[in-house]
């Protein structure tokens, strides 16, 4: 068994990263932008529920969504998502379902919004990298088990603990409450952007 330095992968941010830094605003129409770029697979149904209730406490909020190229997939989840907005008296119009984009419009896209919300029981590994890169905040709910743990671990290492939920209810009221608070969104941008060079040790893993 060889162990890995630091969180053993290679990854290091490049000039594209650099090209699209998170600026977390509100829009012109007055509208906050939340992300979720999570592949569908990750997307539990209990997410559902988390996200309707987010969207309920933050009325001006639009949630961006990039889970599968396949439309198919993308309606479905849709359909499966629309009796938890229902509940929650949301639009199922605020959520913005996009197909799958090149990687330099994702980041653009990224780069507008407030903050992503982690997926439950598995969480962000290389997209939480290239979200750290550009600065975007992360609310993440970690588990039990490692997968789950990857965002959650990334935001600790740069002292973010913050943005790490303990609990459904933390993790709704963490997300509530930092969309009410722009300033504090690009606060931790800036944070981010400044600590995450404590997560990039591509160098010292190919050595490894």
């Amino acid at each position: 068994l060889v162990r890995l330095p630091g969180f053993g992968h290679g990854f290091v941010p490049d000039e594209r990263h650099a090209r699209h830094l998170a600026k977390p605003c509100v829009r012109t129409d007055g509208s906050v932008d939340i992300l979720c770029t999570q592949s569908a697979f990750k997307l539990l149904p209990e997410q559902d529920e988390l996200f309707a209730r987010v969207l309920q406490g933050v009325p001006n909020a639009r949630l961006h969504l990039l889970p599968h190229p396949n439309p198919k997939v993308r309606e479905h989840l849709l359909e499966r998502m629309a009796p938890a907005l229902q509940k929650h008296g949301v639009d199922p119009a605020r959520i913005v379902v996009h197909p799958l984009m090149p990687f330099e419009d994702w980041l653009a896209l990224a780069a507008n919004c407030a903050f992503h919300l982690d997926s439950l029981g598995f969480s962000g590994g290389m997209t939480s990298f290239d979200l750290c890169a550009i600065g975007l905040p992360a609310i993440t709910l970690p588990g039990q088990i490692m997968r789950s743990r990857q965002t959650g671990t990334m935001m600790q290492a740069m002292d973010l603990p913050e943005l790490v939920a303990t609990h459904p209810d933390d993790y709704v009221a963490k997300a509530i409450a930092l969309a009410h608070d722009l300033p504090r969104c690009q606060a931790l941008a800036h944070l981010i952007r400044e600590r995450s060079n404590r997560l990039w040790n591509g160098g010292d893993v190919v050595e490894a």
